[in-house]
């Protein structure tokens, strides 16, 4: 990556770097806060983007298991179809471009303060620098946080289906809405609910700082496009859910299988968060452990000496 930066010599290197400055002490906004920025949501989009298709394929996978490879697709069409292009598509992107972890004031006083080591929140601002870790030593994109977002993906797309499978519809009754034929629909569209709502909250849980356009991003183009098509399919008698979405709304048990899911997914999340917590507290206890112990060695040894030389000096 190159950077110019525009003077008195003129704008040659500026023209052919990949970004151009007008001052020198822009220089650490561009390095210590884009790049660290640019870094954290580039990564977490990856991660993101990976997981929500693994809770959408492995729904499938599943239930090819379950089907006993009849080759019946558990997905309809326009789900597959809509899933990444519309309805889980734009709050990851718009996450991407608006994500902020650390708020700070873009104004060129600030930085010339800032390069003189007059501004008033000086020391607060002297620890930015100190944040860049994270893209030095790769704490985001790690092979184990990838591999773990994959499980996590596959594990909460299997709940969302059992979930859905087990609570709605009955294979042995055939007496009307409850019978396979009718029921595989209501079964489809509550677990594709269920999917969209879980992967939605699981990327709002993990925005950082909200702002009016990440607020929109989420609900209007994302959860407000998939209400808007599901409502406007049961106008139409030749889609396959025809009215599945009314009689589903009219169901208490649906309701519960969306609690049901999204608790599935806070439990799963609480369960790798106890397992981490667990581990560091483990290893500051074997850290404060063994400073206590060569705090120890080192008060023996001192004693030890104390008492070596004792005997000369008498």
């Amino acid at each position: 990556m190159g950077i110019g930066i525009f003077g008195e010599e003129g704008t040659r290197a500026a023209q052919v770097a990949n970004y151009a400055i007008g001052e020198f002490c822009l220089l650490w906004k561009l390095l210590l806060y884009h790049g660290r920025i640019n870094y954290m949501r580039v990564a977490e989009m990856i991660l993101y983007f990976f997981y929500k298709n693994m809770v959408f394929t492995s729904v499938q996978l599943a239930y090819c298991f379950y089907n006993l490879g009849s080759g019946w697709s558990f997905w309809l069409s326009w789900s597959i179809t809509f899933y990444n292009m519309i309805f889980t598509f734009f709050p990851v992107v718009i996450r991407a471009v608006f994500e902020v972890d650390i708020i700070l004031k873009p104004t060129k006083e600030t930085f010339h303060e800032l390069s003189k080591g007059i501004h008033e929140k000086q020391i607060l601002y002297s620890y930015y620098p100190k944040m860049y870790f994270i893209s030095q030593h790769n704490t985001l994109f790690t092979s184990f946080k990838f591999f773990t977002w994959f499980l996590l993906g596959i594990v909460q797309g299997m709940v969302c289906l059992f979930i859905t499978l087990y609570a709605i519809g009955d294979e042995n009754d055939t007496s009307g809405s409850n019978s396979y034929g009718i029921g595989f629909y209501f079964v489809e569209i509550s677990a594709y609910t269920s999917v969209i709502i879980v992967v939605t909250i699981k990327l709002a849980v993990n925005v950082k700082h909200w702002t009016l356009i990440l607020m929109i991003g989420f609900l209007v183009p994302s959860i407000g496009s998939y209400v808007g098509y599901t409502f406007i399919a049961e106008v139409f008698e030749s889609t396959a859910a025809y009215h599945s979405m009314i009689d589903l709304l009219s169901m208490p048990i649906f309701y519960v299988i969306q609690l049901l899911a999204v608790g599935g997914m806070f439990c799963v999340d609480f369960f790798l968060f106890s397992i981490e917590a667990t581990r560091n507290n483990f290893q500051n206890y074997l850290k404060i452990k063994t400073l206590k112990d060569q705090r120890l060695s080192e008060t023996n040894l001192k004693e030890f000496m104390i008492e070596m030389v004792a005997p000369g000096e008498a």
